[in-house]
């Protein structure tokens, strides 16, 4: 497990131990009702409420039991975080180009997800297509490496048409896991990852990803972790979920500088 923060402010809540009613904790990720998610420059908040974002990371695929997921989502609510970070490896899911996608156990995504709800964990979905995650090619399959493509992350249709292809097969399990319709848990979406360079064919990909999902039904905040936080890309919802991983404070405080800068002030899913 790769333990790293994504947070709305550089405070975290120390998590309510009132929540917890019996097995389960009770949250409005597992409540069954639609819930309104919005934020301003401070934090991001649920019906107006504000939530500090407090959230470790799982690489699922490295834990292949469920019962292995548990543990881990367990041990993070124990250590008083109330979010999961979860990357989706595309390569672990389709081997064969147009064939089928494969979430079957080991692979149960909607599973997975399931259990961060009944956990009181909000989920941040990180589907990518590139997720570099240290996997082999960032999480796409291998057939990709066939294409006379410049860039395996770019609009060119050999690349975009399977890649959407792609969020299409998880926007089909996420979709009915969002906070925002009742369904569970997901609270933010990640599309793409540290995608380098601020070319315009960059910039178009990522539109072009970002509308595609959110034509399928994708209603909670859509953001991208920009490399290098130089503030590119930032006509996704969000520019402000910054990552900020445990190493010093002067670099949490650029990239804040940074989000403030490129982000929406506030917004309304």
């Amino acid at each position: 497990m790769a333990v790293a923060g994504f947070v709305a402010s550089p405070t975290a809540r120390a998590v309510d131990p009132e929540v917890h009613q019996g097995n389960k904790v009770n949250f409005p990720g597992n409540d069954g009702q639609p819930h309104e998610a919005t934020w301003d420059k401070n934090s991001f908040m649920i019906d107006g409420e504000r939530l500090q974002i407090w959230s470790g990371e799982l690489h699922h695929w490295r834990v292949p039991s469920e019962d292995g997921w548990r543990d881990v989502l367990q041990k993070l609510r124990a250590s008083g975080y109330n979010a999961v970070s979860l990357y989706f490896f595309w390569g672990m899911h389709q081997s064969v180009e147009g064939g089928e996608f494969d979430f079957s156990a080991p692979h149960n995504i909607d599973r997975l997800l399931e259990m961060a709800a009944e956990e009181g964990l909000y989920v941040i979905a990180r589907p990518g297509p590139y997720v570099n995650a240290e996997i082999s090619m960032g999480g796409l399959p291998g057939f990709m490496v066939n294409k006379n493509a410049g860039s395996l992350r770019s609009t060119d249709p050999s690349v975009l048409e399977p890649s959407k292809a792609w969020l299409s097969a998880f926007n089909d399990v996420v979709r009915d896991h969002q906070v925002t319709d009742g369904g569970g848990s997901v609270l933010l979406y990640q599309i793409e990852n540290e995608l380098l360079g601020d070319q315009q064919w960059r910039r178009d990909f990522l539109t072009a990803l970002t509308t595609h999902v959110v034509d399928d039904g994708i209603t909670v905040p859509v953001f991208h972790n920009d490399w290098g936080m130089g503030g590119r890309f930032s006509d996704v919802d969000t520019y402000g979920a910054v990552r900020s991983s445990p190493t010093r404070p002067s670099r949490a405080n650029g990239a804040w500088a940074t989000s403030a800068t490129a982000s929406p002030p506030s917004t309304t899913t």
